[in-house]
C-alpha cells in the first residue's frame, strides 16, 4: 500500500488499481468501498468503519491498494480475530465462491449486480441452488435450433416445466394500484413468468431465449419498479450466452454437413423456408462457396440475429443502467450445451 497527498484536490478521484476503488472527500477524510480484489492488508493507522467494507483515512490522504499483504496485528484486532476485509459485505466481493460453481464450470456466463450475490448468500441461498439444478442438466440438440414452428423453443419449454412443476417458480401477475382518498387513480400490472418467494425474499425470473431485444428493456424496467415497491428482492434473466451466439453459424454448418443438407430441398425435413428466405440462402451460398455455409449464415441471421435477445444485447442495457438499482442475476447459456 502507498499513500498520495491530495492537498490540492477538493475531491478524490475514483481509483481502479489492482481491483481497488475509493471514492470520497479528501478534506475531512476519505470514505470508500473496496471492490473486486479482497483486501487483507492495511496499515495500522487505517481504520475500518462499521461492516460495510468502508475505510477512513487521515485528512488529505488517498489510499491505493497495491497488494494482498497480511493484516497488521493492530488492524486485525480492529476487525476481530482472524477476520479480513474479504469477509465484509460490499458490492463486488465474492461472498460465496461455490455459488453457481457448476454452471461456471460448464461455461455459463454469470453476472450479479447491486448486492444480488450477498442477498442470495445470506437471504435465499436455496434460490441459487434451484436455478443451478435446473440449468446444469440442460441440453440443446442442434436439430431443435433448426426446426421450425411457432411459440417458444423446446429448451425454454423444458426450463419452464422444471422451474414451474418441480421447483415451484410460478407465473405471477403483480398489480400495483395508486389510490387517492379511496379513489383508484392508476393501476399497473407486471406479469413475470417465474416468481418464487423464500422466507427472506422474493425472486422474479424471466427466460429470454429468442425474443426481440426490446424485451430486455421491459424485463429490467419491470424489475426496477417492483423492487422499488418492495415487492421483489432480486430480478433475474436467462438468455443466450455470448459463446452460444458467436458459435451459432459454425454449429449450424456442422449440422448441415453431418446430416447431408446440400440444397434447399433437404431443408423440408426441418422447416419450410419462405421465398424470401430461399433467395437469401441462394445468395449467401454463392458468396460462401458452399450451400452449408451459405445456409448457416442466412439461417442464423434470420432466426438468431443481432436484434434478438442474447448476452451482448443484455449487457448493452446493463451498461446504460437500465434496471438500476434492482439487484440482478443474469445468466448466459453457453455453446457447450448444444449437441450436434
Amino acid at each position: 500500500m502507498r499513500y498520495r497527498d491530495d492537498t490540492q484536490t477538493p475531491r478524490a478521484q475514483s481509483i481502479d488499481q489492482s481491483g481497488a476503488h475509493l471514492i470520497g472527500k479528501t478534506r475531512r477524510g476519505i470514505k470508500g468501498q473496496l471492490a473486486q480484489v479482497p483486501v487483507t492488508g492495511m496499515r495500522a493507522d487505517t481504520q475500518v468503519i462499521g461492516k460495510a467494507g468502508s475505510i477512513s483515512c487521515p485528512q488529505r490522504t488517498q489510499v491505493i491498494v497495491l497488494s494482498d499483504s497480511a493484516l497488521t496485528p493492530l488492524f486485525r484486532h480492529s476487525l476481530g480475530t482472524n477476520q479480513t476485509l474479504s469477509g465484509l459485505p460490499h458490492s463486488s466481493t465474492r461472498y460465496n465462491d461455490h455459488m453457481f460453481e457448476q454452471l461456471r464450470t460448464q461455461g455459463f456466463e454469470i453476472k450479479m449486480l447491486h448486492h444480488a450475490e450477498a442477498i442470495l448468500t445470506y437471504d435465499m441461498p436455496r434460490a441459487a441452488e434451484e436455478l443451478q439444478e435446473v440449468l446444469a442438466g440442460a441440453k440443446i440438440p442442434c436439430e431443435e435450433l433448426v426446426r421450425g414452428g411457432g411459440g417458444e423453443g423446446q429448451l425454454t419449454q423444458r426450463l419452464r416445466r422444471a422451474l414451474n412443476d418441480e421447483k415451484g417458480w410460478r407465473k405471477h401477475n403483480f398489480e400495483v394500484k395508486r389510490i387517492v382518498d379511496g379513489v383508484e387513480r392508476e393501476s399497473i400490472s407486471h406479469e413475470i413468468d417465474h416468481v418464487k418467494s423464500f422466507p427472506s425474499g422474493t425472486f422474479a425470473l424471466e427466460i429470454e431465449w429468442n425474443n426481440k431485444d426490446p424485451f430486455f428493456d421491459r424485463d429490467l424496467e419491470n424489475f426496477k419498479r417492483l423492487h422499488a415497491d418492495g415487492v421483489i428482492s432480486i430480478g433475474g434473466i436467462i438468455t443466450r450466452g455470448e459463446s452460444l451466439q458467436n458459435s451459432m453459424r459454425y454449429m449450424i454448418t456442422e449440422f448441415a454437413a453431418k446430416n447431408g443438407i446440400r440444397d434447399v430441398n433437404d431443408l423440408a425435413e426441418y422447416y419450410s423456408p419462405t421465398n424470401r428466405q430461399i433467395r437469401n440462402i441462394e445468395a449467401a451460398s454463392d458468396r460462401a462457396g458452399s450451400f452449408e455455409e451459405g445456409w448457416a449464415q442466412s439461417f442464423v441471421s434470420d432466426k438468431f440475429g443481432e436484434a434478438t435477445t442474447h448476452w451482448r444485447k443484455l449487457m448493452d442495457r446493463i451498461d446504460r443502467g437500465v434496471g438500476n438499482p434492482c439487484p440482478l442475476v443474469l445468466i448466459g447459456i453457453p455453446c457447450s450445451l448444444v449437441t450436434i
